[in-house]
């Protein structure tokens, strides 16, 4: 039953890296399959992951668009290495590398060999069965500038298996004749999957300047992360339906995408699936932590914040743009800092309130005190606990933070 597991893909793993986390209480449910054009690198892969719990594959292959034979440009930094030559129009463009340097594209770019190298797709890999691993749950490339080609040789995958994508995109063409982040983005979209965020920005500097003329470069690459539209999973196997939501429910909740993955959970709750079934779905660590998730949501009460409409009316909203001697707004709400609201809060809590009036006989900085109470008022949830127990602190910091802000 392999297909209880997450099959993490990475193209472009030189040294060792994968964008999916490495999380020590999931990674036995974690097939993770890194890929690498440049055969040098192979081994250095597998040595850098021989001590994850994850099942590992390295593979060899130069993935693009088709089966075909091309250049591959090995570069001063092997990290530039690439299908594609190096944009000279970019040849001044640098960034700061902290204690490795000044990182110029004129020089790490430069190509020092070039490989007749064959080249694959993913399709031929996974439909002709050339590789025995599952195809990817979440894919992730860094390949380059040749993302998109990859992507096209991945269409039958990305409509019927991938979930989840996370790739290195840019805004500017380091490289002669690549596609941008506009051409990806257009291409996942007619593939069903939705923009979530940008991970990482990527600067770089047009011109050097030296130490203490210096300030932010230019805006050239990120890592984005694309989900799928549930709308667009279409799969008619219950099971494999049921398996494919959990799955995309749980990659949601590690990317902080908590609500996207209760839209997932409750359309996976309307399949009926075998008793048995879901008890060998027990046996990977994410489903029976997506259980305890369930388990705690069916306890907690849905409070919602009011909604715009709710706490304005149409004039009030209207009057916002207008300007103060046009009107007299008789119902203007009395400005309250944030410590005020805290107070009233407060005192609708007796414990606490009790607690505050003891406190300031012994302190006059108001501030302290309430920001203590602030701790003692909002306590973890035992949603948050859960979250926390597995590993997931910032995403448990995220929802905190937004319950905080929720309830003032």
């Amino acid at each position: 039953m392999k297909e209880k597991y997450i099959s993490v893909h990475h193209i472009g793993a030189r040294a060792g890296s994968r964008a999916f986390p490495i999380m020590s209480k999931f990674e036995k449910d974690i097939i993770n399959v890194l890929y690498d054009a440049d055969s040098d690198s192979i081994a250095q892969i597998s040595e850098k992951n021989q001590n994850n719990k994850s099942e590992l594959h390295v593979f060899s292959y130069c993935l693009g668009e088709d089966q075909r034979y091309s250049t591959f440009n090995v570069n001063y930094d092997p990290y530039t290495s690439s299908l594609y030559e190096k944009n000279s129009d970019y040849d001044s463009y640098y960034f700061d590398y902290g204690n490795k340097g000044d990182y110029l594209v004129s020089e790490t770019a430069r190509t020092v060999e070039k490989r007749e190298i064959e080249m694959t797709s993913m399709d031929h890999l996974y439909q002709d069965k050339i590789v025995s691993v599952p195809p990817p749950d979440f894919l992730s490339l860094d390949t380059q500038g040749s993302e998109y080609e990859i992507l096209l040789g991945a269409k039958n995958i990305l409509g019927s298996n991938c979930l989840a994508l996370q790739l290195e995109t840019m805004f500017h063409p380091l490289y002669k004749n690549q596609k941008l982040f506009g051409d990806i983005n257009c291409l996942l979209s007619e593939q069903g999957f939705l923009l979530v965020n940008f991970l990482d920005l990527g600067e770089l500097s047009p011109y050097r300047a030296p130490l203490g003329q210096r300030s932010k470069g230019f805006l050239v690459s990120t890592d984005a992360f694309f989900i799928k539209d549930i709308d667009h999973l279409n799969i008619k196997d219950e099971y494999q339906r049921y398996i494919m939501l959990n799955k995309l429910a749980f990659i949601s909740i590690i990317y902080h995408q908590f609500e996207y993955g209760l839209k997932c959970l409750n359309f996976a709750k309307k399949i009926m699936i075998d008793e048995k079934i879901k008890n060998e779905l027990e046996s990977v660590v994410y489903y029976r932590f997506l259980k305890e998730l369930e388990k705690q949501l069916e306890c907690m009460p849905e409070t919602y914040p009011k909604t715009f409409s709710q706490r304005f009316t149409l004039e009030q909203s209207k009057r916002r743009f207008q300007s103060k001697s046009s009107y007299q707004d008789k119902n203007k709400a009395e400005q309250k800092d944030f410590f005020q609201l805290l107070k009233n809060l407060i005192k609708n809590i007796p414990i606490l309130h009790n607690i505050l009036i003891s406190l300031r006989k012994k302190s006059s900085n108001s501030r302290k005190l309430f920001k203590y109470c602030f701790y003692l008022a909002f306590d973890i949830s035992p949603l948050e606990k859960v979250l926390k127990s597995y590993g997931l602190i910032e995403q448990a910091k995220c929802i905190k933070k937004k319950r905080y802000e929720g309830s003032l």
